[in-house]
């Protein structure tokens, strides 16, 4: 099976095209506006919280429940380039280019497992895979967390390599692991994974360095709860986004739920096509490869598998983004399968064995690509600008803005938030419709008014979901009225 290597060049040169178009004018993520408002805030009043979450959970006098490591990351951006979408939005961008700095010193640096140019192949791999296409350019922290997590595990393959300066790659490995868990709490699961690694290496001294430092770190996540009840308000918080419950009762019921978790992990794997395309590269070279994998990279691949089992028990939800953070550890070890199979038979051309080995990963790969750019090209025509919002703004409401409370989809902050008095999120009334059955009804209305709610901007989604009936231009709901509709969005001005 040959294949000409100006099609690989080809394909580089398409990943990285879409790419950047898919970069320009990028829609805004609900994450950009949930995560991104929480650094606004703590820019302006030293405060982080959620006003688009009002009267969930006390989210909008402060926010004890947040990637703190990253969310700190966008105020130092918002310092140098001032708050908005695309300041948010390079933040994630950035971390992709420090993972790629990292990931290429490992695989062509340190291990010389692949050739630059063949590391430029694998880079475009990754990048067109759906989930770093997405949140490479989404305010969320799990692209820094990959970048963090596979630097914390390099400091540690290094730790126990060398035979002078182990205890600093422990000291360095335990800090980043920590700070794995300071930019998501699920990054806790580097700290975990570190700790038994060195256990299992009967590392004991090193272990107990390790522990030290990491837990200081992830010690340092917490120092901002002042008081046992800003620790319950933190687990309140933290809780309530999964499941839409307020506590959680240490029952056997709930023991239970806990252990049997791993066991529901396929949900993050195989939740649609984008999530089963690269499942089925790690599966298909597991199944294929796995003695040899044994092998040559026995710690990454143990170390993978506890960071995999590791995540069931600590993650709230089986979203599918979390495995974001695995992917370097996933590549690695689809790397060393195909570079197996792989024999350069020529300057132009690649050649892969006849085998059901090399056939089985050529036609997932080629599932993988067909898959990705399938999302990535929906994606990335998908376009958006500010000045819709601001066109919004200018022709419907009739109050001065700064007076005006509106309740709106999470993204109308940009770029309105700092004109508005201020920007209720649709999602909040959603989280809270999990325990106030009034809200999925025409009460809605009712309970707008009585939060002193000016303006509702509502789109047809909600609409259902509230069971608000049909909107029509002129027409009456509760004391409010429709007053316009405008990029599928309904206007409703309080009477």
């Amino acid at each position: 099976m040959k294949i000409n290597k100006g099609f690989l060049y080809a394909f580089v040169v398409i990943v990285v095209l879409l790419f950047a178009f898919s970069l320009y004018h990028r829609i805004p993520n609900i994450d950009d506006a949930w995560i991104g408002e929480q650094v606004y805030w703590l820019d302006k009043d030293g405060v982080v919280k959620n006003v688009l979450m009002k009267n969930y959970n006390d989210n909008h006098n402060r926010l004890l429940a947040y990637h703190k490591a990253f969310v700190y990351s966008g105020l130092a951006a918002v310092k140098l380039f001032g708050f908005g979408l695309w300041t948010l939005k390079f933040v994630s961008l950035f971390y992709l280019f420090v993972f790629f700095a990292i990931f290429y010193y490992y695989l062509v640096k340190w291990r010389k497992m692949l050739r630059p140019k063949q590391f430029i192949i694998l880079a475009a791999v990754i990048l067109i895979e759906p989930h770093i296409f997405e949140y490479a350019f989404v305010f969320r922290p799990e692209i820094m967390l990959m970048a963090t997590g596979f630097l914390s595990f390099i400091f540690l393959e290094k730790s126990l390599e060398t035979k002078t300066h182990k205890s600093v790659f422990v000291l360095l490995s335990a800090t980043v692991a920590g700070l794995s868990a300071m930019v998501h709490l699920n990054g806790a699961v580097f700290v975990l994974a570190g700790g038994l690694i060195l256990l299992f290496r009967k590392e004991f001294k090193n272990l107990v360095l390790f522990t030290i430092v990491s837990l200081f770190f992830v010690y340092l996540y917490f120092v901002h709860l002042n008081s046992l009840d800003e620790v319950s308000m933190w687990l309140h918080q933290l809780m309530a986004y999964d499941s839409g419950k307020s506590e959680i009762k240490l029952q056997f019921s709930t023991i239970i739920y806990f252990l049997l978790k791993p066991f529901e992990e396929q949900m993050r794997y195989f939740h649609s096509p984008k999530e089963i395309a690269p499942s089925l590269l790690l599966m298909t070279a597991l199944f294929f490869g796995y003695k040899n994998i044994a092998k040559k990279i026995p710690l990454p691949l143990l170390y993978t598998l506890i960071l995999v089992i590791a995540m069931g028990f600590i993650a709230p939800g089986k979203t599918p983004k979390y495995f974001i953070s695995f992917i370097p550890f996933f590549g690695l070890i689809v790397v060393v399968f195909v570079k197996d199979m792989w024999q350069s038979v020529s300057v132009k051309e690649v050649s892969f064995p006849k085998s059901k080995q090399s056939i089985s990963m050529f036609v997932v790969m080629l599932l993988f690509i067909v898959v990705s750019f399938t999302y990535n090209g929906l994606l990335s025509a998908k376009k958006f600008t500010a000045e819709e919002h601001r066109i919004i703004t200018r022709q419907l409401v009739k109050k001065p803005v700064n007076e005006v409370s509106i309740l709106a989809p999470m993204v109308f902050i940009f770029d309105e938030i700092a004109e508005y008095k201020e920007i209720i999120g649709l999602i909040s009334f959603n989280e809270r419709s999990k325990t106030d059955p009034r809200i999925s009804s025409p009460e809605f209305f009712e309970i707008c008014e009585n939060e002193n709610i000016d303006y509702i901007l509502i789109n047809d989604h909600y609409i259902q979901k509230f069971n608000l009936g049909e909107m029509l231009l002129g027409k009456k709901a509760g004391d409010y009225i429709v007053v316009g509709k405008t990029h599928g969005l309904f206007m409703l001005e309080l009477q």
